[in-house]
């Protein structure tokens, strides 16, 4: 009996062990399996690896926190932007597969396989690319700026960018040392002070990424209101036509893709608090308006009606706050019945829109670039009683002087501005100004000294050839020209508004164009600001 308890106890123990074994067996083969495993995904790993190609680049230290850093390079339909992963606070990263690179190959004069690629900030080409220094736009684009052999699988080619086309090499300096006084004399009627900015009125889509960092900028700045211009085209002229070009494909004119864009434009500035005036303009097509009859012009009223009202849906939709009515080439020596037929265009806007409303004119400068007056004058506003408040612009010189005192740039500001003084004395309307003065040298100097249109495309040329040996760039005369007007609207309380031209959705701090973004202007600008808006 007790032999048969023990065979059965060495039973239990065999079978016990037995277990056991096989399940440390089983333990340890297992995680070599896993390993094994694990080694096949590194080798897929390492595998798909060598069929790309990893670019690196650092930028400098004066690159804005909200601008993107593109990969720009050829490929077969021509020269194309890539967004870059930011890896670090000045560290950009992208990877390309090598057959897609292959795709964008040179070959040189030498029969050498190259590719050929830039850096640029905020996917806009030449204008936001690295420094160049004498590098023309023809030049960038025929080859660009860096050459690798052609594409190396599994490579990683580290680049450093030194310095950013329109930006010093190191720090930024944005600051002036002119002060506004303490005080900002109260509106009339207590309205309220328009401050702020046309923005850059010509769209192009790499401005959709910047619509919210612009709009946070203008109101740490403490801007209040912005203005928007959305451009339209003529897109046939028998009988007159006025369109969005872009969303009939006609052709590639700079506009909003499409009301929705510019809509959501329109409210990321007042998402900020921001208020908007909603500018529409018909541009950069020429219509022939000679020699036409009454049964032409009724068409081209009836056309900018209804481009005009269509802009009034869009700024009620979007919480615009004001908009400008102009009638371009109509006026009443051409247009039959011109009174009524603007009385009743206003009326048709008011209807959709419950904003203010405004018109505006221009200072005329003869040939030898003398203010002569206004354009159009006072008497074309038969319906100014009709609006709410009107706009003048304003490019003239202030001074021939070479270095005119502070003082002489202030009284010859409101000598300008009060060539709108008869249409405020006339129908008891505020004035809203519009000023356009570039970041140069003698920047006061204004029309009468450089050509508006090289100065404000100065910005695509070359940073040494807009010079055309005569401009030099310098931001703290266009602050001086700037703290010219806001002295002298300061003084004249039926001025209710100061915007400059042409404000950048990006910093540029060395372009010598309107823009005062990260310029010495802007330092000053938000000074007057912290002066009128003290209360609120």
């Amino acid at each position: 009996m007790k032999m048969v308890l023990i065979i059965l106890i060495l039973t239990v123990v065999i079978i016990i062990s037995g277990i056991f074994i096989f399940t440390y067996q089983r333990e340890l083969l297992q995680p070599k399996q896993q390993n094994y495993e694990l080694q096949q995904e590194e080798a897929l790993d390492i595998q798909e690896f060598s069929k790309k190609m990893t670019f690196i680049v650092n930028v400098p230290k004066n690159t804005f926190e909200e601008d993107i850093v593109y990969f720009e390079t050829f490929r077969p339909e021509g020269l194309k932007s890539f967004k870059m992963e930011k890896i670090s606070d000045y560290k950009h990263k992208i990877t390309f597969d090598i057959d897609f690179l292959e795709q964008g190959v040179y070959v040189d004069d030498n029969g050498e396989r190259i590719i050929r690629y830039a850096y640029n900030r905020n996917n806009f080409g030449f204008i936001t690319t690295e420094y160049l220094g004498e590098t023309t736009q023809t030049d960038y684009w025929d080859k660009l700026t860096r050459k690798i052999s052609h594409p190396k699988q599994g490579y990683v080619q580290e680049d450093l960018v030194e310095r950013w086309k329109w930006f010093p090499q190191g720090e930024i300096d944005f600051k002036t040392q002119i002060t506004p006084p303490e005080k900002f004399m109260e509106r009339i009627n207590g309205k309220e002070f328009h401050s702020g900015h046309v923005l850059n009125d010509l769209y192009v889509s790499g401005f959709d990424d910047f619509f919210n960092s612009t709009s946070k900028h203008m109101r740490e700045q403490e801007y209040t209101w912005a203005i928007i211009s959305p451009p339209w085209q003529w897109v046939a002229d028998s009988p007159p036509k006025v369109a969005n070009s872009i969303e009939l494909g006609i052709d590639e004119n700079p506009n909003y893709p499409s009301d929705e864009k510019l809509i959501e434009h329109i409210k990321s500035l007042k998402k900020e608090g921001i208020k908007v005036f909603l500018s529409p303009q018909i541009c950069c097509t020429v219509i022939d308006t000679q020699n036409r009859n009454d049964e032409w012009w009724n068409a081209y009223f009836s056309e900018v009606e209804r481009f005009l009202v269509h802009h009034a849906k869009i700024a009620e939709v979007s919480g615009a706050d004001a908009l400008r009515v102009d009638t371009f080439d109509a006026d009443n020596r051409e247009v039959k019945n011109f009174d009524e037929k603007m009385e009743q265009m206003i009326k048709n806007i008011r209807k959709e829109f419950g904003g203010e409303i405004g018109s505006g004119t221009s200072i005329y400068l003869s040939e030898d670039k003398e203010p002569r007056g206004i354009i159009p004058p006072v008497e074309y506003f038969t319906f100014g009683d009709k609006l709410d408040f009107f706009v003048i612009s304003i490019d003239a010189r202030l001074s021939r002087k070479d270095n005119p005192s502070n003082k002489e740039l202030a009284e010859e500001a409101g000598n300008l501005i009060d060539r709108a003084l008869p249409l405020h004395e006339k129908y008891n309307k505020p004035i809203i100004v519009i000023i356009s003065y570039a970041s140069i040298e003698k920047s006061w100097k204004g029309s009468a000294f450089y050509d508006f249109v090289e100065i404000m495309n100065a910005p695509w040329i070359g940073e040494r050839e807009w010079k055309k040996g005569k401009y030099e760039f310098s931001g703290e005369d266009q602050a001086r020209t700037i703290n010219a007007y806001f002295e002298a609207i300061e003084k004249r309380p039926w001025i209710t508004g100061l915007y400059n031209f042409g404000y950048w959705m990006w910093e540029m701090p060395l372009a010598p164009d309107m823009s005062i973004r990260g310029k010495p202007a802007e330092d000053l600008w938000k000074k007057w600001n912290e002066v009128i808006y003290e209360d609120d």
